[in-house]
């Protein structure tokens, strides 16, 4: 491998604002190949053991030890070379029976990038990760073992798509037919935009007390919670000695906080410092935030912060006296959860908070976690058809199941706000942290998965699209 020579072009390429389209075996490269003269003269190109069109790339790039014949020793990127080079900065993952080599040369690229402080995109054509039957493969290549290769190849995207956003210096799209593309690969990608959209269903990080009551985790949890795409971030308060009766507090409790379920909640609830850094980071990134109030001496402290929005969890649904406090103190946006209650709850809600600005009321299974067969999602179907009763109602879904499907489902089904626990990392001593996905490695494509749900959903707007075409052209005015 040149290294020198690769650092030449790809300097270049970024100075000049230019792209680099890396090749895979995809039947999208197809595609591409039919218009290949117009992208090779300003961006660089990069084919990934596609040996077939050494010719026509810039450099070719692989993780196999035999190296087409005609190919110039400059244009040659071998895998090992980048690992034995860089052998501390790399952590190379295995997937089923092979390594997931895109990761080292996205890392020298960002590496590279990153002394001349050029950003610049990198598109992906041709990682289709469609199937391993010879219609995936752009040269119609038959693999062997059908079932191993379906293992490597559906692996291979979900790494993929979970690392998308990982390095700082590159940004990285997608050319396909994949839920999370960003191109459709028939497109021109010197002169096409990206596909973005406003979404209108609002994600909400429900942080609850994860934080533990330590400063660091609560400052890390909301900045995760914003790279992965979150709206708002949502935190929880009770007075913890008026909440509980003094037998439940003095009960024996395992926690690095002491020996009681006393000593265990005390620590977990916010101090007005912490409040104060919550309001005041929130603000700096550009994420809302709210707080779930179970007590009245709880709503009392946190209204003087004059919060645009509180939530009343399914915890004190039954408790008639706080329902009707917070009706006659709070005419702001509110949010009510709805586990452990049934139709009437929905019915009561929608009269009691009728003069809040907005209400969102959102489909609650309180079971951590839910099971799938108990989400029962076409309750929400039921509350969007209250909200055209009553105007302040906006249908939301408050997720403690462990699928991305539910999310998506209760999208299609009319939820406008879905609210899914968040954490950092796992511990044996936190209650329901099972039900929470980590903020860092699992809540970003849970996020992707219902971001790209809203995508798929579209408008009510039956059109035309570009991309359409006649089969049977023939058949026109016949």
């Amino acid at each position: 491998m040149d290294i020198n020579y690769f650092k030449k072009k790809l300097t270049k390429c970024a100075k000049n604002k230019n792209k680099v389209i890396i090749l895979g075996r995809g039947f999208s490269t197809s595609l591409f190949l039919k218009n290949i003269e117009k992208y090779k003269k300003n961006n660089l190109i990069i084919g990934f053991n596609t040996n077939e069109i050494v010719n026509l790339v810039d450099f070719h790039f692989t993780n196999k030890s035999k190296i087409p014949k005609n190919l110039l020793k400059k244009k040659l990127i071998k895998l090992n070379d980048i690992t034995d080079r860089h052998k501390k900065e790399i952590k190379l993952f295995r997937i089923g029976s092979i390594k997931f080599s895109v990761d080292p040369i996205l890392f020298l690229i960002n590496q590279i990038i990153g002394k001349i402080k050029k950003p610049i995109d990198i598109i992906f054509v041709g990682f289709d990760f469609r199937t391993s039957l010879p219609e995936g493969d752009y040269k119609k290549k038959l693999r062997r073992n059908l079932i191993q290769s379906h293992i490597d190849i559906s692996s291979q995207r979900d790494l993929f798509f979970k690392r998308k956003n990982i390095y700082k210096n590159i940004n990285i799209l997608h050319a396909g037919f994949d839920l999370y593309s960003d191109y459709d690969p028939r497109e021109n990608f010197l002169t096409t935009k990206i596909r973005k959209k406003n979404f209108k269903v609002k994600i909400v990080a429900e942080i609850t007390t994860n934080h533990h009551g330590e400063t660091k985790k609560i400052i890390d949890l909301i900045s995760g919670a914003k790279k992965a795409g979150a709206d708002y971030v949502k935190f929880q308060m009770r007075n913890v000695e008026t909440f509980y009766p003094k037998k439940i507090l003095d009960k024996k409790y395992k926690s690095p906080f002491g020996k009681t379920f006393r000593d265990y909640r005390n620590q977990l609830e916010l101090t007005d410092d912490q409040i104060k850094l919550i309001l005041k980071l929130c603000k700096k990134l550009r994420i809302k935030p709210f707080f779930s109030v179970l007590d009245i001496k709880s709503f009392k402290r946190l209204k003087k912060y004059n919060l645009d929005l509180i939530k009343i969890p399914s915890t004190i649904s039954e408790d008639a006296n706080f329902l009707k406090f917070i009706r006659n103190n709070y005419n702001g946006e509110i949010v009510v959860s709805t586990g452990m209650t049934n139709h009437n709850y929905l019915l009561k809600c929608a009269k009691l908070f009728k003069n809040n600005k907005k209400l969102y009321l959102m489909h609650c299974v309180s079971s951590y976690p839910t099971l799938p067969l108990d989400a029962n999602l076409s309750v929400i179907t039921s509350i969007k058809n209250l909200s055209k009763k009553y105007k302040n109602i906006i249908p939301g879904y408050s997720s403690h199941d462990l699928t991305k499907t539910a999310a998506a489902m209760s999208l299609a089904l009319g939820a406008r706000i879905i609210e899914k626990h968040i954490k950092l990392s796992s511990n044996k001593w936190a209650h329901f942290d099972e039900t929470a996905l980590d903020v860092n490695y699992e809540f970003p494509s849970w996020v992707q998965y219902v971001r790209s749900s809203e995508n798929i959903l579209g408008d009510e707007i039956k059109k035309i699209y570009k991309s359409e075409h006649h089969k049977y052209s023939f058949r026109k005015n016949s």
